[in-house]
């Protein structure tokens, strides 16, 4: 089985999504997502970085 690897869709966050755990774990609304709070925050104004806290984005 191919898993599909997409990043996520904030577009500040770095992080990549794996399609099928996304939908596993997630509702589908936010399986494009690799947090609630990239979720989130994909609402409301362009950020400059992301704050998710996941290892690709952690960069001081």
């Amino acid at each position: 089985m191919v898993t599909e690897t997409l990043k996520c869709a904030h577009e500040p966050c770095m992080c990549i999504v794996e399609a099928e755990f996304a939908q596993d774990e997630v509702d589908e609304s936010e399986a494009r997502f690799c947090s609630g709070y990239c979720y989130r925050a994909s609402n409301r104004e362009e950020e400059e970085a992301c704050a998710c806290a996941h290892p690709p984005c952690d960069v001081p």
